[in-house]
Parts: C-alpha cells; structure tokens; sequence
C-alpha cells in the first residue's frame, strides 16, 4: 500500500463504527425487522474500519435470514488464539469471503493471497489458466476479461485493494492477508512460506500428502528433499536467491496431479528428468532463470502456459514446436535469447498470444524454412489464432511485405519495435496502451507507404532517430507521400511522440495538418521557430507532459490564420510544464490568447534569456487550482529574471553541536520534516535526530535480521570479521522510508510510520564485498531501490518485497556511486572507482557511451531539486580534487568550479542546496559557489573542529547545512530562516 502520509488511526467510537456500517452496507438496514440485527452485526466489527467495511460489503441488499445467519457466524469463537478485537475482525472477513458471489471469485481471492504484492495480472492469468479456474471462457483474452472483472469485485467487496502500478493492480491488506492464509491452509491445503521464513523442517508426511499448493517466497531452503511427496500437489511455486541450490533429479516424480510449476530466479544447467512426468501441467513459469538445457519442456504435450520471462539461454529447442496446445508464449526480455530454429513457431497452431518484447531476434528475410537458421517474421503469418503480438524488430529489411501488415490489424493488442533505439521511453508506460508502434527513422525509410495501414486502430505512434547514425538525420516527414495527408486519421490515437528529430517539419510532406490527438512528451519539431501550428494546441486533450529543451524555438505556438481574435488554449490533462535552454524563446503565442492548466503540478524554467513574458500584454491564465498560483505567475512572467539572493541566504551560522559517538559516515534530512537528520555512523549505528528538540528520537545498533537467508559467503565472512560501518543512509522521495547501505553485503530498508521510531521493513543480501551507495527512485510508478558495489554492478529492487528487478552488468572496476534522474531521460547514472560514467536504462541497459569524470577517480553525482542541473564532484589518484557540472543533453562539463587547495586522501562530500548554491567539505573548511559562477564565493570553518575533509548535507529549502566534526559529531549550520523553523520547532516542543 502506497500514501503520501501514514497515519496511526483507532478503532471508531460506537456513532461513528454505525454510520460507516450502514453507509456501506446502504439504506436497507434502517428497515424495522433488519436494524436490531445490523446493529449487532456491527458490534462483531470490533469497531474496526476494516471489519466494518468488507462485512457492510458482503451483506449490503442481502435479506434478513442472511444477516441473521451472518450475525450466528460472528458469534462463534474463534479458533485461533488472538485478542477479542482481532478475533472479531477475523471472523467478519471470513464472513465477507463466504458471501462471495461465486466459487470462482473465492478461488480468485485464495489466488491473489498467495500473489499478494509480488503479482501482477499477467500472473494471475497464468496461474489461473493452469489451475482451470475460469470456466465457461474458451481464450486467454476471455480469462483475462474474467479475472479483471473478478478483481475489481474483490475490490469493491474490500478484500482487495488497488496497487501501487499498472502491473501490480492490486494489494491486500494484511489482516485479510492472514485471514485468506488461513483459510486457504485450512480448507485448500496450502502450504506457504514468504520472505521472512526460514524451513527448518518439511511438514510431516501425511500433511504433505494432502497438500494442493506450495508456496514458497524466498524461503531460507539450503537443501530440497530428493522426492516431494506431494500426490494431491496441483500448484508449486518456489523463488530462490540462491544460485547453489540444487533441484533433485526425482523432486517431481511423486507429484504428477501438478498443474502449475513456477521456479523463479533459480540456475538449471538441466531441468531434472522427473519433470518430464508431470503430465497434467498446463502453466510452466521459468522466469529470471539461468538456464541451460531446456529440451526437455517438449515432452509436456498438455502445456498451454510458457513463460521464460527475463531468463538467460540462447537458443529456444525446435522441441518446443511440439507443445501443439500452447495459448501463450512469453520471451520478453530473454537478452541472450538470438536463435529461434525455423518452423518453431508456425508449429504452435493455437498460439493466441506471443510476447517477445526486450528479446532481440535476428529475424531471417528468406520465406523457406529449409534456407534459414533462424525464424522469419513471415512465420508468424501461419499463426491464425493469434490476437496479441508483442515484438522488437532490429531490421526493418527483414519485415516481409504488405500482407505481414493485414495480419498485423487483426490483432487485438500488439506493441511492435522496429530499429535500433538508445532511449527508454519506448519501454516506459507502454502498459498503458494496447496498440503501440516504435520506429526509428531508418525504419520509416524502409516502410513507408505500408505505414498507412496502421494508423485508424493505433493507440501511441514514437518516432526516435537511430542511435546508430550520425546526428545529421535529415528525416523531415514520417508520410513522404503527398496524396496521402487527406486520408491520415488517426480516430484512437493517444500518445505521439517524436525525439530527437531537429530537422522535422511536418507529419506528411504536403503542407497540411493531419486530424491527430497528440498526448505526450517531448516534440521536437523545432526547425520552424515554433512547436505547435496553432490548429494542433487547441486540440491536445490528452496532453499529459510538455516539456521543451535544447531547442532554437522562438514560440510554442504559432499564430494561426483565419482564428478568432482571441484565442484559447486549453491543456486539461497538462500536468508537468518545463522550458529549459530556449535562448531564442520570446513568448508562448504571439497573438492574444488564454490559456488553462486545471491540472498543472510542476513548472520549470531554466535557460529562457530572450523570454520576457510568456505571451503578450493581453495573455492570461486562469484556472490553475494545483499550484500556487502567485508563484506560477511570478515564474511565467519573469523568466528573464535572475532570481534574486545574496550571502546571507547561505546557512553559516553554527546552531547545533551534537555528539554522535561514533565517526559520522553519511547524513541526510529528511525530505518534508526538514528538522529530521538520519544520521550513519562508522561502528553500523544509525540514529533519527530531532534538531528542533535537540533529541535523539531512535537509535539501531546495526544486527543482522535473518543470517540464514544471507547469502553462505556473507555468512562466512561473519564469522570471522563482525565489524561493519554505514556506507550511506538516505530517505525514499515521500520519506516513509529510510535506506542504509553496509560495508558489507547488506541493505537494510525501515519503515518511517512519522513517529519516533523506525520500523524493520527489508534486509537485503545485496553484494558481494561493500554496498558503496543507494538510492530511490520510481520505475514505472513503482518505488525502486538501487544499490551498486565493490562487485562492479548495480542492482534494482523493489521496495516492497526486496525481489530483484534489474542487474546492471559491464562495469570494469568496483561501482562509486549512484545517480538515478527521474526527468527527461529517466536513466540511472553509475560512477566507478576510476572515474567512469555509464548511464543505464531501467531495464539494464547501457545507454550511452562511457564518460570520463574530471581526475578519474571516485566521484559523485547530484541532480538539482529542480532536475535541471546535474553536477559531480570527485577526487583523483593523486589528490586533485574536481566540482563540476555537466551539460546533461551533450554529455559534457560545462564547468569547473575552482577552490581547492589541498590534496585529498578521500573523495570530497558536496550538496547543492536553493538551486543555486554548492557546498563541499575540503581542507578542514565548509566552501561555496553560487552554480552560475566557477570562482568561489566564501568558505567558512565553522567555528573550528571540523575534520580535512568533512561531509555536508543541506536540507530540503536550504536553510539548514549538517557537517561533521573531528570528534564523532556534527553540526547544524542555518541562516535566518532556517533558525526560525528550529526555535518554531523548540517552542512546539515546550509547549507539548
């Protein structure tokens, strides 16, 4: 579950437990025969919110011989062993799920249980397909149907509740996660282990022989018995972080009734012969797997679920053309995948759905099989069931002609990638759309006329220029045919993104505006001094994103002819405005004009010299309700304007002195409670201070949670070595999370519920030797954690369930640090020891050429809060040490900042606070430069006692500044504003 705030929230007083009853459960239960009763059901509640909701739920315009019946449940005892409030709650949820409407929605339920938060709808499906859940649906896209339907009840009954992502729909909250727990180890037979068990010993051998389903989520398993005894055994899923472990050959001979196996991240150079037994088996999952022999899957001729998402193997076996009843094959993101034998996929005559995206195949051209190596896009032709395609095509020369096309408007979902591309976006949000195309502009050359054939059912057209040509492209329209702008529609388009096309002029060469909706990101159809005609403005409903950079545009929107006199522009979905680096921009439309942003949340200004008003003397805005509406005002008039500072907006005066007790490692504030300092130290303590109190609200004496699901080398080294120091602490983006990263191997992840106290939330075995840095950040609207180290790689994890996301593989020398920058390029930035800069996507690819910090050695990398400047600072193998910006879009320094006196054994700590002032800790002094300016514009000591190099860290508005001191300590450093909040703080604090 995902807020903004977490809020500690009591059991209802009696009125308030009723009025939310018999809203839920609706008007009925003020009828004279039902009220007596409803009111007693409500007490069973316990007064809990949650009981009271599914229970209301569940019983809503239900006649009274079911509330009576309702009310006799909830008066029984319950068998297990809580306190009266939680048993009441217990028994209300079961309540709820016995009055689910069908078998399939309770199966479904049990289901998402076993899921929880490590599921997603595409899982669910696979599962449920295996399980024959569904009944009277005859295709994959019938079930999905079925289950998003049946999810959505869940919902509303609230047993289920909405997820974080588009991919993760659905979440559950943790008393009805034990209810369903119970019920499903009770009437279904489950067996199920999550992350923080250990197995120390197998059930017994009878409980075995009665169990239907095993769940086993990062379990702490050294050893598998050879045999799982498991007759009555239809569903097995077992995720394991441990490479050594091994599968016994016989594991699955007693276990033939299987239905659904799901091993993920497990190393199989073979898969074991006993599989081969498991006739029954319709859903094979073997997802994030190092995989070796594989040929073996032929033999499971009832299979109809395929999954090898995210795994490693090279060559799919022609033996998999035998599995004649498969509906859906998943390859997505199979990197190492390049050989697919010819006549593999034509053999899968019912194959409905075939996913192949992040998997980059080199498709043969030749139609005959006995020519080829490889399959041939034309092979997908003979796949007449198929209605979702998802695909990435290297060569556009290897697509077969107009007829690959037809069949391609049959489907019913597709996304289909076509050339080379160095940007992520064409893999962010692509959920979002069922019909999605990607091209580059050496693709358009090679397609297109035969484009046309997509345009009336395609959801998001992306054009990118192609990485691997010069920046000269010269691509000016994606239609070169000019009979062909009268016919462009364009009736279900929501998403049109052009990138990195300088020179493009025009959809179509004849000079005609084509009937679009075009919603998102940046457009860069900048040649003509303007980005929008004014037609196409007035008609973007969609518009979610307009950001402009690096660009000679004059205007966004050019005067239009034959319009009104006065012009309104209307961006009702527009919620993130930047203009940055438009030194020629005068004004957004020169005519009169006003313009609405109801949605608008964010805006950024940086680089916009020329720009003296954004209009004219007549423009207005109106109807900006999520923002400050002074604020935006001021920033839109006077982007020509410096912003106004001077020295004493610079936090110098010492406020605090507080003692530690150990070397202070890492600081950092948090983001919204700007009084709050995490705080690491070098003997692995961590503290949360409360410097308006001057109180040390929590301290964690490093320990390890759960040694036995540590990795055996980490277990290894303990024994040995036990002491560990905090390499780096900072908070999650909303502050309700708090990261540490260890000397050593590990991550340790708390919750911040905004009380005094820090919650155990996950420990990861994340590398081997040192985790050098972490970091958050959001992929695809789901919180992330990052973490690089001494074993030259980084890694992304989910927040959530600590499961590992992405390996980040190639780098030369152990990883520095981290930078992840959520904005235009959406990249995760690396640093090595030597001074090497790697910018990855959030899939693990390497996206740009390396880069050089200046020095080569160690460094660091911020962002502005703004997200507009990007900076390093870093110190080289002799000494030298280098603060510099970069210009992002370029990949070069812009420049250095001067002001270091000394040679440095260790790499120097900076932080930029305000946007425009930096702060590094160098020669036993606190220094600082405004951004705009290289030579340095003061430095302090900070009243002495500080070490040669200490660290500094500014808070959010950047009125305050931590440094550490020599002796196991730190200051608070403030200027007047700053000190305010803290004396606000202290007179808060008495007055309690």
């Amino acid at each position: 579950m995902k807020a903004e705030k977490t809020f500690a929230i009591d059991v209802l007083d009696n009125e308030e437990a009723w009025n939310l009853f018999r809203k839920m459960a609706g008007n009925s239960v003020e009828r004279a025969e039902l009220r007596s009763i409803a009111i007693e059901v409500a007490k069973k509640c316990a007064r809990l919110p949650l009981a009271i909701a599914t229970v209301a739920n569940a019983l809503s315009n239900k006649p009274s011989y079911v509330w009576k019946d309702a009310l006799l449940q909830l008066q029984k005892p319950s068998s297990r062993n809580l306190s009266r409030k939680f048993a009441d709650a217990y028994l209300a949820i079961e309540l709820s799920y016995k009055h689910l409407e069908s078998e399939e929605h309770k199966q479904t339920f049990l289901l998402c249980s076993l899921l929880r938060r490590d599921g997603s709808i595409d899982d669910l499906l696979k599962y449920a397909i295996g399980l024959g859940l569904i009944n009277g649906v005859d295709t994959v896209e019938e079930v999905r149907s079925r289950l998003l339907t049946m999810v959505r009840d869940l919902k509303a009954s609230c047993l289920l509740l909405d997820g974080n992502t588009n991919k993760l729909p659905f979440d559950m909250h943790d008393l009805v996660y034990d209810v369903a727990m119970s019920i499903a180890s009770k009437d279904n037979h489950v067996f199920a282990l999550n992350k923080k068990d250990v197995l120390k010993d197998w059930p017994d051998e009878e409980t075995m022989k009665k169990c239907n389903m095993i769940n086993l989520g990062f379990p702490g398993i050294k050893e598998l018995p050879d045999e799982l005894n498991c007759p009555q055994l239809i569903f097995f899923y077992m995720i394991s972080k441990d490479g050594s472990l091994k599968m016994p050959p016989n594991f699955f001979r007693q276990t033939t009734n299987l239905k659904v196996l799901d091993l993920t991240e497990m190393h199989f150079s073979s898969l074991p012969p006993s599989i081969c037994l498991l006739t029954s088996l319709r859903t094979l999952c073997l997802d994030h797997c190092e995989l070796g022999d594989i040929t073996i899957i032929g033999e499971l001729k009832n299979l109809e679920i395929l999954s090898l998402f995210r795994s490693n193997f090279r060559i799919l076996p022609k033996e998999i053309g035998r599995l004649v009843k498969l509906k859906l094959l998943d390859l997505s993101y199979c990197t190492e995948l390049k050989i697919i034998p010819p006549g593999v996929l034509p053999s899968l005559s019912i194959l409905e759905e075939l996913y192949m995206l992040g998997t980059f195949i080199q498709w043969e051209v030749r139609e005959h099989a006995n020519q080829r190596s490889n399959a041939s896009l034309v092979e997908l032709k003979n796949l007449s069931c198929l209605t979702a395609l998802e695909v990435h095509i290297l060569d556009a020369g290897a697509m077969p002609g107009g007829l690959f096309f037809e069949e391609l408007q049959k489907l019913e979902r597709y996304k289909i990638v076509i050339g080379n591309h160095d940007e992520d976006e064409f893999y962010q949000d692509v959920h979002e759309y069922s019909r999605i195309l990607i091209l580059n502009t050496i693709s358009i050359d090679h397609l297109d006329h035969r484009l046309d054939m997509f345009w009336k059912k395609i959801e998001a057209l992306r054009v990118y220029k192609d990485f691997d040509i010069e920046n000269d492209s010269v691509t000016k329209y994606i239609i070169n045919d000019n009979d062909a702008v009268d016919k462009i529609e364009f009736p279900q388009l929501r998403s049109l993104v052009f990138q990195d096309l300088p020179h493009l002029i025009s959809f179509c060469s004849k000079d005609k505006s084509a009937s679009t909706s075009m919603p998102r990101h940046e457009l860069s159809l900048f040649s003509e001094k303007n980005v929008f005609p004014a037609s196409v403005a007035r008609v973007l409903p969609q518009l979610r994103d307009l950001c402009i950079h690096d660009c000679g545009v004059e205007e966004i929107v050019s005067i239009g002819e034959g319009l009104e006199t006065t012009v309104t522009f209307e961006f009702n979905q527009v919620s993130f405005l930047s203009l940055w680096k438009l030194p020629e921009l005068k004004c957004f439309y020169p005519g009169v004009h006003t313009i609405k942003w109801p949605m608008l949340k964010e805006f950024y200004t940086f680089g916009c010299g020329k720009t003296t008003i954004l209009g004219t003397k007549h423009f207005s805005i109106v109807d900006t309700p999520n923002v400050n509406w002074q604020q935006l005002q001021s920033q839109l008039i006077s982007l020509d304007e410096k912003q106004a500072w001077s020295l004493d907006d610079i936090p110098t005066t010492v406020v605090l002195t507080m003692h530690q007790g150990s070397t202070v490692k890492s600081i950092d504030f948090h983001p919204s409670h700007h009084t709050l300092l995490l705080v690491g130290s070098a003997n692995g303590e961590i503290t949360l201070w409360e410097l308006g109190m001057r109180e040390r609200l929590v301290t964690k004496p490093f320990k390890i949670w759960e040694m036995s699901t540590c990795s055996l080398t980490f277990q290894a080294l303990m024994v040995n070595d036990t002491s560990i120091s905090v390499s780096r602490v900072t908070w999650s983006p909303d502050g309700s999370l708090a990261g540490v990263a260890f000397s050593k191997h590990l991550t340790h992840l708390y919750a911040y519920p905004g009380s005094n106290d820090l919650i155990q939330s996950l420990e990861i075995d994340a590398h081997v030797g040192g985790v050098n840095d972490l970091a958050f950040t959001h992929i695809n609207k789901r919180l992330c954690i990052v973490t690089c180290g001494d074993d030259k790689l980084l890694k992304v994890w989910d927040s959530m369930t600590g499961r590992k996301l992405f390996n980040f593989e190639g780098h030369d020398a152990p990883v520095y640090s981290i930078c992840p920058v959520d904005r235009y390029e959406r990249l995760i930035y690396s640093i090595t020891v030597d001074g090497t800069i790697t910018s990855w996507m959030y899939d693990g690819r390497r996206c740009q050429a390396d880069l050089v910090a200046p020095g080569q050695g160690c460094s660091t990398m911020l962002v502005s809060a703004n997200r507009m400047r990007l900076f390093t600072c870093g110190t080289s193998k002799d000494g030298q040490s280098f603060l510099a910006e970069w210009c992002q879009y370029q990949q070069v320094v812009e420049r250095i900042y001067e002001g270091f006196t000394m040679k440095s054994a260790a790499v120097v700590s900076f932080d930029i606070g305000q946007n425009q002032f930096l702060a590094a800790g160098e020669d036993s002094q606190i220094k600082f430069w405004h951004v705009d300016n290289s030579n340095l514009l003061t430095f302090i000591d900070a009243e002495g006692g500080l070490p040669s190099l200490p660290r500094v860290r500014f808070n959010k508005p950047g009125n305050l500044l931590a440094v550490t001191t020599a002796d196991n300590g730190f200051k608070i450093l403030a200027n007047d504003v700053g000190l305010r909040s803290l004396r606000a703080n202290e007179v808060s604090s008495s007055a309690a």
